[in-house]
């Protein structure tokens, strides 16, 4: 089941001549849909080029498609596969995962995921992905050298956090914990305590950075600028700016605030807003229960937030 699958253009000319030699009195509405460039498509753009699932030969056939695709992204074992690196022994759906043969010469084989939309819904509906193995999957697709691994890591690690805060059936699954930096002792923390994520926002990445006058109370702002001060991450809740800061590193336990002064320029803040400012630090959660901000530049609202290895437990 898992042979090399077709490009589009190899297609869509099936479906061309499929039309052509039924002289019109042989396909019935949905068949005639079905061979069209428009669906033909859609439905690479889903499965790729797997010809039985761009052309389903009745609706209820369609339908079993979709309900097999689902049922295949809440039990894929990205572990599983990772060890074995084998469709077949890894019982992977080819809803998912495909083979890509060496032309040239086929006991050449790879094997990818069929596009990113199936990845990103995979990391957001499985909930047996551990946070490593959704950053490490994200990595995989990306198809960068090894040595790019650790940048990339922080990278898609910063885009969970962004997906689960702006998804918001995803958010309300996540356990999110949080600890509270005790008022006038800022080297102690409260211990962990459920928070509740229910704003619902968009995630809305942004060049030109809004004053806080102009800012809107639904957006999840994320700068473009890969070195932009102080934050990775921000919305307005309040009248109060939720700053946060995700470092997806395990080999610190500590960090200091930088960059402080420069954020408040941006944002048409003085000196004195200060406690318009609440700044959370998400760390990797291996590392959450122990870690430390060490230095708050007269900061009063400071949280440290944790979400489970299995972020959807």
């Amino acid at each position: 089941s898992y042979m090399p699958v077709y490009e589009l253009e190899e297609l869509l000319a099936i479906g061309q001549y499929m039309i052509k030699n039924s002289k019109g009195n042989n396909l019935n509405d949905f068949q005639k849909y079905i061979l069209s460039d428009e669906s033909i498509i859609k439905k690479y753009e889903e499965y790729d080029g797997i010809i039985r699932h761009v052309f389903p030969y009745v609706k209820k056939q369609e339908e079993e498609i979709i309900l097999l695709k689902n049922q295949a992204l809440k039990e894929f074992n990205y572990k599983s596969f990772k060890v074995t690196m084998n469709i077949e022994n890894s019982n992977i759906s080819d809803l998912l995962v495909k083979y890509v043969v060496n032309k040239s010469d086929f006991s050449k084989v790879t094997y990818q995921f069929v596009n990113n939309n199936t990845v990103m819904r995979m990391a957001l509906e499985n909930k047996t992905m551990e946070i490593d193995d959704y950053v490490d999957l994200l990595f995989y697709i990306d198809n960068k050298p090894q040595s790019h691994y650790a940048s990339s890591y922080y990278t898609w690690y910063q885009r969970l956090i962004a997906l689960l805060l702006t998804s918001r059936s995803r958010s309300y699954d996540v356990n999110w914990k949080k600890r509270v930096y005790k008022k006038g002792d800022k080297t102690d923390l409260d211990s962990y305590k459920n928070i509740s994520i229910t704003k619902k926002m968009v995630l809305k990445p942004v060049i030109d950075i809004p004053h806080f006058d102009d800012m809107e109370s639904d957006c999840l702002y994320y700068p473009s600028s890969g070195t932009f001060p102080f934050c990775d991450m921000f919305y307005k809740e309040d009248n109060k700016i939720v700053a946060i800061q995700v470092t997806g590193g395990l080999s610190k336990k500590n960090r200091n605030i930088t960059g402080l002064n420069k954020f408040m320029k941006i944002v048409k803040l003085t000196e004195a807003d200060k406690s318009r400012i609440k700044y959370v630090l998400i760390p990797h959660p291996k590392l959450a229960d122990n870690y430390k901000i060490t230095d708050t530049f007269g900061l009063e609202d400071l949280e440290i937030w944790k979400i489970p290895i299995k972020y959807l437990e």
